[in-house]
């Protein structure tokens, strides 16, 4: 039996990503949550929580990567469908699900930064107008802190699909992302 030593990093969100991305990539194949916990937690050597597996088909559903086929069953669709996905992306599910889901939270960061200068947004300023639009939100100011540590699992899953990547802006000491994968189409990104 080897013994394999924990590394954090091992369970950060962006390398099950790549893991995930690894075992599923064929049009049409199924993916049963139990079992990618299952095969993610071999392929890493540590036990894989399966929340994290959540938040990784969550945001891969809110650019139409994958699509629910039922409880704890997806179906890929293939990063080919971002573009596609992409032309709804103002679109709010009406599956029943909870609202303030990380599949919305998802969407609304990726309406944020086609509203931005050169697709470019730091996750603070992100979760502050995100902040601003949320209609649920009490009278008294949220913190922020919260959704930025959202926001950074959105973001370490779009990185790993490439659709966006990190980099500088000269404005700020804290990483910002910008957007590099396909645009919407004008009439979705009006609205």
């Amino acid at each position: 039996m080897q013994i394999h030593s924990y590394n954090r990093k091992d369970k950060s969100l962006s390398v099950l990503c790549e893991h995930f991305l690894r075992l599923f990539h064929i049009p049409g194949q199924e993916i049963c949550l139990h079992r990618a916990t299952k095969s993610l937690s071999q392929s890493v050597g540590a036990a894989v929580e399966r929340r994290r597996i959540y938040d990784i088909v969550n945001v891969l559903e809110s650019v139409s990567v994958v699509e629910r086929r039922g409880k704890n069953k997806y179906e890929w669709l293939g990063v080919s469908n971002i573009s596609a996905g992409l032309e709804n992306i103002n679109l709010i599910p009406t599956d029943g699900r909870r609202e303030n889901s990380l599949g919305n939270m998802s969407r609304g960061f990726i309406r944020l930064m086609f509203k931005v200068p050169d697709n470019t947004i730091t996750l603070e300023d992100a979760a502050t107008q995100l902040n601003e639009f949320d209609e649920n939100q009490d009278k008294i100011k949220k913190s922020s802190t919260p959704k930025v540590r959202r926001l950074y699992d959105i973001a370490n899953v779009l990185t790993s699909i490439s659709l966006i990547k990190k980099v500088k802006i000269p404005t700020s000491r804290k990483p910002a992302f910008r957007w590099c994968g396909p645009s919407p189409s004008a009439s979705s990104s009006s609205s």
